[in-house]
């Protein structure tokens, strides 16, 4: 019998809220919510941008260092064979 007052007494309450408020606190605050949400999705995906576009950056320079590497190698190679012949 005390769950069923108590069930009486939540219905009560539920009837005495005014609903259109509500609603439309509810649906202002999930709006602005979605936005936020929105926006910090935006500024985490800028930053995983610049990174990855920092990390393909150091990759080529660090391809073309090993290339400037390997011709340097080459050309001292040549001359050592010319300076031999």
């Amino acid at each position: 019998m005390m769950w069923q007052a108590q069930w009486q007494q939540i219905l009560a309450l539920m009837t005495q809220i005014n609903w259109p408020n509500w609603l439309a606190i509810v649906g202002t605050s999930s709006a602005i919510s979605s936005i936020v949400v929105l926006f910090m999705q935006g500024v985490r995906n800028k930053f995983v941008r610049r990174r990855e576009r920092n990390d393909a950056a150091l990759e080529v320079a660090m391809s073309l260092e090993a290339y400037a590497r390997s011709c340097r190698a080459m050309i001292h190679r040549a001359d050592w064979v010319r300076a031999e012949a």
